[in-house]
């Protein structure tokens, strides 16, 4: 989130509905910038600030945005292919040290089979605060019992406001039953203990079942986060 640009948000936005594969059928790309020439201009819209759009995705999971993300970091490295925003990603998780091999991206989202362990996004949070848009991305983390997706669990919870982290989730239902399988229930951010220390956390569950979808994502996300929760009331 630390690259990118305002303008390159107006050229997303008017890419939005031109998702065709490249010439090389790799992927959806961006229109030339001859596309629209200044004389047919009817109207203009700018773009609001790239921290505003990150924190739309930070707070609500907003995947369609996560994957215009992905075009923003392609568009800012000169390139129209989208899918070359994972190499600008790649690049930063390389600087955070983070094995190469157990970083596996196929979008901007995170979609299946996108897979890290829970220490690599532990080290991943923890980098991030050393670097100058640390504390832009923070800001735009769900609170555990406030906002984003995190706002309706731990209302009466001590942990409330004191646990910071992006949810995420990879479902998959039985066509014949409709039953789900939870691959994976995430939780990765940060939490503030009693004392006042700040602590990276990063918790997966993975295998659960439930009847249906509607009540997997009723049970999956607060039962991952009363375990942040517990991990805030039992750390010092």
């Amino acid at each position: 989130m630390s690259t990118g640009s305002s303008g390159a948000g107006s050229s997303a936005a008017a890419s939005s509905g031109s998702a065709a594969p490249d010439a090389a059928g790799v992927g959806p790309t961006t229109p030339a910038t001859t596309t629209y020439p200044a004389e047919q201009q009817v109207a203009s819209l700018t773009s609001p600030p790239l921290s505003a759009f990150g924190d739309m995705i930070m707070e609500t999971s907003w995947n369609t945005g996560a994957n215009a993300m992905l075009c923003l970091l392609a568009a800012d490295a000169d390139s129209t292919n989208c899918e070359d925003g994972l190499e600008v990603i790649h690049e930063q998780t390389d600087k955070a040290g983070l094995d190469p091999a157990g970083v596996v991206l196929v979008d901007g989202q995170g979609k299946d089979p996108a897979s890290v362990t829970a220490t690599q996004m532990a080290n991943w949070m923890a980098w991030s605060q050393t670097q100058p848009w640390g504390a832009q991305l923070t800001a735009g983390l769900p609170i555990y019992g406030e906002t984003g997706s995190l706002a309706a669990y731990g209302l009466d919870n001590p942990a409330k406001g004191k646990v910071i982290a992006k949810t995420g989730t990879s479902a998959g239902a039985d066509p014949g039953t409709g039953r789900v399988i939870f691959g994976v229930q995430a939780m990765s951010g940060f939490t503030t203990t009693d004392q006042g220390r700040n602590l990276v956390l990063s918790l997966y569950m993975s295998g659960a079942t439930y009847p249906d979808i509607t009540a997997g994502l009723s049970a999956a996300t607060p039962d991952v986060a009363e375990v942040a929760a517990f991990q805030q009331a039992v750390s010092q």
